[in-house]
């Protein structure tokens, strides 16, 4: 009897309620915020609830819920998971703002028929974009969690960075599982948004009743902000405010002028509802401005503002002195800096992101490999913090070419001693080839270099063999020198 009572209601005749909003809702606000409803209609939607499916509950409550729907506030309405059992593709827009019509959206609701998976962020992916003219609300119905290898979590700051703004309210309709909860709260409340739980037709009812109440935007606190005025190149340096932070909320540190946007920041740090920060200066001198940004999901602004001064950070980088072709360069300096540090080589005057190579540079000393060409170079001292990369230090280099030489010193039997001159550096070889071979891997034996100067080879049998250093450059292999020896 309760499953064909469900679905007699469904057949009722579908009225938008009047211009007329709730009386707790303002009126300016329940007429003009758009919203979006999405209705899973994924295979699970045929598992009951007391005895009635999941879906032809749903389809009751948002016969509802859309009775009641204020005329003039705009309304889209989406399904996932209807049309195909293993897409995840398959979400479709059933109504749009524009095309309210009440009797083919109520067909469109009653001819849902769930068969497949759970694209759940996708879909609130395509309801906000298609909002992102005006922002909305989002009330997304679901009884599961993401099947399709995407992260809800993640989907507001993702969307915000591409200007997209949007709140999304989730009713979880008989979901038990703590850790699916879990999930879907952090969908709604990375938004702006809040979660309901509903565990049968009544509470599901109700959940979507307060889903849909538009929610005026928190007023912005009052914060006063406070800092240092002069701060020496990649220091770090602390901020406080005085009010109340939010945990989202932000200091955010651009150059002075630009307005604190995504991506515009040279160094940032959240709140976490603390009352201080500490923030790495940047690389580059000049005047910059510290914001705190009210981080409200949907809503961000700067609500205090403390100007300070970068100053240059002195340093000088000093190494033995002609450096040969080759080899391994070790770099010190007396730098006092809190930044992560890196060592770049460059033809002279090019820019960092063409390197020849590459190290690290920690506690004042770095070792960087050298090209095999000799030539006119720049050393450059990088300081790394997050996703920025900024120039500390660049210094001349001339490398000075190397004569590679090796020397048959002795010969016992099979066993060959060789005496090298060379680069010496980590990666390069001497290898034992058959004579004439050009491939450094098919000899008959090859070795790394021993801590001395002289290199022990034996050969497998008598005959002809060349001995070749190798250098390996990041990887290239290059041939420096070749000598060749008979074994009798």
């Amino acid at each position: 009897m309760k499953y064909t009572y469900l679905f007699s209601m469904m057949f009722m005749p579908l009225a938008f309620a009047s211009n007329t909003p709730p009386a707790d809702v303002p009126a300016n606000v329940a007429a003009n915020v758009p919203a979006a409803i999405i209705v899973d209609a994924s295979n699970s939607m045929w598992g009951q609830v007391n005895g009635v499916a999941k879906i032809a509950t749903a389809k009751t409550a948002l016969q509802q819920l859309l009775q009641d729907w204020p005329a003039h506030r705009p309304l889209s309405v989406w399904a996932y998971g209807h049309r195909s059992k293993s897409s995840c593709d398959d979400i479709e827009q059933i109504a749009t703002p524009d095309n309210a019509d009440p009797a083919a959206l109520k067909r469109s609701i009653l001819a849902l028929s769930p068969k497949g998976r759970t694209p759940l962020t996708a879909a609130v992916e395509q309801a906000a974009t298609a909002m992102q003219a005006t922002g909305g609300t989002i009330i997304l119905l679901t009884d599961g969690i993401e099947s399709c290898d995407r992260d809800p979590c993640a989907l507001a700051a993702e969307l915000q960075a591409k200007g997209i703004t949007f709140t999304a309210h989730v009713v979880g309709f008989d979901i038990t599982n703590e850790r699916d909860k879990s999930q879907l709260s952090c969908l709604a409340t990375s938004s702006g948004g809040r979660y309901f739980d509903a565990g049968n037709e009544q509470a599901l009812l109700d959940a979507l009743e307060q889903a849909q109440q538009p929610q005026e935007p928190a007023p912005a606190p009052q914060i006063v902000l406070n800092g240092v005025e002069q701060v020496v190149a990649t220091h770090r340096f602390t901020l406080s405010w005085q009010g109340q932070a939010q945990i989202e909320d932000k200091v955010v540190l651009v150059p002075l002028g630009v307005a604190p946007s995504p991506g515009n920041g040279v160094a940032e740090a959240k709140t976490y509802g603390r009352s201080e920060a500490e923030l790495l200066a940047p690389a580059q001198p000049g005047q910059y401005q510290a914001h705190y940004v009210f981080d409200s999901y949907n809503r961000r602004e700067s609500i205090a503002t403390h100007t300070l001064n970068v100053v240059p950070l002195t340093a000088t980088l000093h190494w033995q002195s002609a450096p040969m072709a080759g080899s391994e360069l070790t770099v010190q300096s007396d730098i006092q800096s809190d930044a992560e540090l890196s060592l770049v080589l460059v033809e002279r005057g090019q820019n960092r992101l063409s390197a020849s190579s590459r190290a690290s540079f920690a506690n004042g000393t770095g070792k960087l490999r050298l090209s095999n060409q000799s030539g006119e170079y720049d050393v450059i001292l990088v300081s790394n913090w997050h996703a920025n990369a900024e120039e500390l230090i660049r210094q001349p280099l001339t490398i000075q070419p190397l004569q590679t030489q090796l020397n048959v010193a002795s010969i016992q039997g099979q066993t060959l001693h060789i005496e090298w001159q060379g680069p010496g550096a980590e990666g390069d070889k001497i290898v034992l080839v058959a004579k004439g071979n050009q491939d450094s891997w098919g000899g008959a034996l090859d070795g790394d270099f021993p801590a001395g100067t002289t290199l022990t080879l034996t050969a497998p049998a008598p005959g002809q063999y060349d001995v070749l250093y190798i250098s390996d450059y990041y990887g290239n292999q290059t041939e420096l020198a070749r000598i060749s020896v008979d074994l009798p």
